[in-house]
Parts: structure tokens; C-alpha cells; sequence
């Protein structure tokens, strides 16, 4: 008995002395080049981990690649996705706390035209990124151009080679910059919108309640919406 009590205090004081989880490991998050929603997911993600103490890196890649790294744990997950990721990957856990809200509109020199959902765009010349999965998707069969860049969108756009692009609300201002509400034109209502959220690759699942309560933590405070609200005011300068 008296060696049973002994072997127990000293596995207890291994423990007490072992270091953290993932102490002085860097964890590695894939994500699609983005004009602005990278800035969102860098500091909400940078935020979410500091008091877990354990650093974090954002890995740009094209997004068909940035997915597949991250499904076949190359990295150690994806920054922020639509759940429509979920629909092609088998390795990606959801952290259930949304990070952002993504609101994704139909742009053009006029803003008049009359798009109202996908359906709407089958008689104008689209361009879509390449990545944005739910667009690509919802536009097979109609006239479009799948590019690589955000110059490459909105250099169409300006040049008159197609009528309509779609993007994100956030990477429309760094895309489009001073030419946004001048030139160029939301088409109300959004063409899509949805939570993004924040995934991890199955082999980190231990990791799963920490990283969800630390942002349950942000987003009832209201810290992860006021991330967003001070990237959008930035351009109100």
C-alpha cells in the first residue's frame, strides 16, 4: 500500500512538472490568398490561442491546395471555411464557434442590374475566383472565367470583359479599393451568406474544447465582431 501511495505521488509530480500541450509547438493553418478575410482570421485566431500559449501561423495557399493540406494533416488545419467544406473532406474537425460572417455580393459598374440569388446571373458574363467553391459551383453551365488573382477580377471588371464578379464583402474593399461606390457596385441583396468557421485537422482533437471554449469566450464578449467592425472602419478613413 505504502508503495502504491509512493509510485502515485511520484507519477503525480512527473505530471506537474511535464510541460503544457503543445508548448513551444507553432501550429500551422492553411488558408486561400484573401484580400482581407486573411487579416480577420490572423488576429482571431492569434487571440483565440494566446491563452492556450500556442503560437500560430497562417500558410497561403492556392485554395484547392489549402484544403487538401489541410485534410491530409500536412498542416494542422484551415484557418475559416464555409461548412460546405465539409462536404469534400473526411480529416477536418469544426470548431462550432463562428468567426466570421461572410456576406458575398455580385459587383458591377452599375449596381442596377437585376441579380437576385445565382439563377439571376445565367444572362450576364461572370468571373469567380478561383476557391470560392459555393460560387463555382452554383455558376457550372453559365458564361464565366475562373481566375487566379483579385487584380485578375477586377481587371476584367474595369476593362468591360465580363458584366459581373463575385466576392466576399471584406475582400471587395482591398480588391476594389477607391473604385467601391464610385465605379463599381454591391448589387443588393447578397448573393450568398453564411458563418465561416475555424477547423482542425482529426489528429488534434484533444485540442477541440480548449480552442471552442476560448472562442465561445471571444465571441460572447463581442471581441470577435469587433475584429471585424475595425478591419471594415479602416476603410472608412
Amino acid at each position: 500500500m505504502q508503495r502504491l501511495i509512493c509510485l502515485s505521488l511520484f507519477a503525480f509530480t512527473l505530471l506537474s512538472l511535464a510541460p503544457p500541450l503543445y508548448a513551444e509547438k507553432t501550429l500551422v493553418f492553411s488558408t486561400f490568398p484573401s484580400s482581407g478575410l486573411g487579416q480577420i482570421f490572423t488576429t482571431v485566431l492569434t487571440e483565440a490561442y494566446q491563452p492556450l500559449a500556442i503560437p500560430i501561423e497562417l500558410s497561403e495557399q492556392p485554395a484547392d491546395r489549402a484544403l487538401k493540406m489541410a485534410d491530409a494533416g500536412i498542416v494542422d488545419g484551415e484557418a475559416g471555411r464555409l461548412s460546405v467544406v465539409e462536404n469534400i473532406t473526411r480529416n477536418l474537425i469544426r470548431v462550432p464557434v463562428p468567426i466570421f460572417h461572410m456576406r458575398a455580393f455580385a459587383y458591377s459598374k452599375s449596381g442596377q442590374l437585376p441579380i437576385n440569388g445565382y439563377d439571376s446571373l445565367a444572362p450576364y458574363r461572370i468571373a469567380v475566383l478561383r476557391g470560392y467553391k459555393q460560387a463555382l459551383k452554383m455558376t457550372q453551365g453559365m458564361q464565366r472565367e475562373i481566375v487566379d488573382d483579385y487584380q485578375q477580377l477586377r481587371g476584367l471588371l474595369e476593362n468591360g470583359r465580363v458584366d459581373v464578379v463575385i466576392l466576399t464583402e471584406v475582400d471587395a474593399l482591398n480588391t476594389f479599393g477607391e473604385l467601391l461606390g464610385t465605379t463599381i457596385h454591391p448589387i443588393q441583396p447578397p448573393i450568398n451568406q453564411g458563418e465561416m468557421y475555424h477547423y482542425l485537422h482529426q489528429s488534434h482533437q484533444a485540442l477541440l474544447p480548449r480552442i471552442t471554449a476560448s472562442l465561445q469566450k471571444m465571441e460572447q464578449s463581442g471581441r470577435i465582431r469587433e475584429i471585424a467592425q475595425a478591419y471594415y472602419r479602416s476603410f472608412q478613413r
